[in-house]
């Protein structure tokens, strides 16, 4: 049960409904996660390289949490609101809402429908 909720965990935050492979370093998570963000958001050139560094940094420290083998889901829910809290500092707040509803809409459909 461990092993199903970590492997969906990893998908819902890296990997983009639209390509199904699992990224093996979290430059492409992070490219992944760009790439599902633009098929929603117009985002200017600045906003496009501060995102896509905010992903990397997420990326970098979901990884690493995964390696280490200390998982759990109080961590994975405390880098998202890190996320989301650098993401609002970025984005404009129409474009964060944006982008609550459709991360919102990825993990249930990631889930099943039925969220965590």
């Amino acid at each position: 049960m461990k092993k199903l909720f970590l492997v969906a965990v990893i998908l819902l935050s890296s990997v983009a409904l639209s390509h199904a492979q699992f990224p093996e370093t979290p430059e492409a998570a992070a490219k992944q996660n760009m790439e599902w963000v633009k098929t929603f958001l117009t985002l200017n050139a600045d906003q496009s390289t501060k995102v896509e560094a905010i992903f990397l940094d997420f990326s970098k420290k979901l990884f690493a949490i995964f390696e280490s083998g200390d998982f759990d889901f109080e961590k994975f829910q405390k880098l998202q609101t890190e996320q989301e809290t650098a993401l609002g500092k970025v984005l404009s707040k129409e474009q964060l809402e944006t982008y609550k509803k459709k991360y919102q809409e990825r993990m249930e459909a990631m889930m099943g429908g039925g969220g965590f």
